[in-house]
């Protein structure tokens, strides 16, 4: 289906299919079974991995007789060294009806789905043996919360190739939508404002594992030389070095990003430099001594290389030449 998908994606928008690099993948295999069978249409820039980010998706019901076109965001947090799915439900609840708002206020067409609940049917499987573990029925359910808006099909009404096409570009339109969240996110979902140094110390956490995560999904080996070089990751591959600036933020956008002049002077002599960005990294509101940063979306700017106009000086160094006494 995937093939399919990919082909039906020349007939929609080609500037943002190649500006946002949209691509197409199956999964949801767990062993030799797939309990809930899936099949994404996602951006490589922002969700390049299942795990995080907004995308469109096929979910296919446990028991085969439905199939949800829906959009849907990632439900996995990193813990205990891997992804695993979010168990605090109402975290994604909250993030489902904030996209929900954003989608509402841009004015895209929503009339194709519907908000109602989906039901993936991911117990019935385990009810009968035919799954183990508790891990893919803990995903199916937070599918089921993470659904932003969905339309349902059933095995024995399946509409034609041209309507499943059409259903297809309307979704890919709310995520885009979703995408395109400038001026359009309440003032609340903005960013916590002011950050303590605890705060600001796990979004840089936060900011540096999902990135980590992206480069070594993608055959990397990554390193964090962010305390002793100009830049933050150093990936290797097949011979090949890739230098990576990390930047993280509570917002769900970045206005400008701050630079020393180390970073600067390294982007520019440096042949193969990449900036991420990961935007809406959430934080437990204590500012106390330990916070944690957990979500977050990621954009890769690859290349990266730095325009002088771009650039504005925010502060000076000045040089005391006088004599003191």
């Amino acid at each position: 289906m995937a093939s399919i998908a990919q082909n039906w994606l020349g007939g929609w928008r080609q500037g943002l299919v190649t500006e946002l690099d949209f691509k197409t993948e199956d999964g949801g295999q767990v062993g030799n079974v797939s309990p809930i069978g899936w099949m994404r249409v996602y951006s490589q820039v922002k969700s390049p991995n299942a795990t995080a980010g907004l995308y469109v998706v096929y979910l296919f019901e446990a028991l085969g007789r439905k199939t949800f076109l829906t959009v849907n965001q990632g439900t996995s947090e990193y813990r205990t060294g891997q992804w695993r799915p979010i168990t605090d439900h109402s975290k994604i609840s909250a993030e489902t009806a904030a996209k929900r708002l954003i989608l509402e206020q841009s004015g895209v067409d929503v009339s194709w789905g519907s908000t109602d609940q989906i039901d993936l049917a991911a117990q019935s499987l385990r009810d009968k043996g035919l799954i183990l573990s508790r891990d893919p029925v803990d995903r199916a359910r937070n599918y089921e919360f993470g659904n932003i808006l969905a339309k349902t099909y059933t095995k024995d009404s399946l509409p034609s190739d041209r309507q499943l096409k059409q259903d297809l570009f309307a979704s890919l339109d709310c995520l885009v939508a979703l995408y395109d969240v400038t001026k359009k996110i309440p003032p609340r979902l903005r960013g916590l404002g002011r950050l303590t140094a605890p705060q600001r110390k796990a979004v840089e956490r936060r900011s540096m594992a999902v990135t980590t995560h992206y480069y070594e999904g993608n055959g990397w080996s990554v390193k964090d030389v962010s305390s002793y070089r100009p830049y933050d990751l150093e990936c290797t591959k097949d011979r090949q070095e890739l230098h990576v600036e990390v930047k993280g933020t509570t917002s769900y956008e970045f206005q400008q990003i701050e630079l020393t002049r180390n970073e600067i002077d390294h982007c520019r002599n440096y042949p193969v430099m990449e900036l991420s960005l990961v935007t809406g990294i959430q934080l437990n509101r204590d500012p106390s001594e330990n916070p944690i940063g957990e979500g977050g979306e990621l954009s890769i700017v690859a290349p990266w290389t730095i325009k002088d106009i771009q650039l504005e000086p925010l502060t000076y160094s000045y040089k005391l030449l006088v004599d003191r006494q």
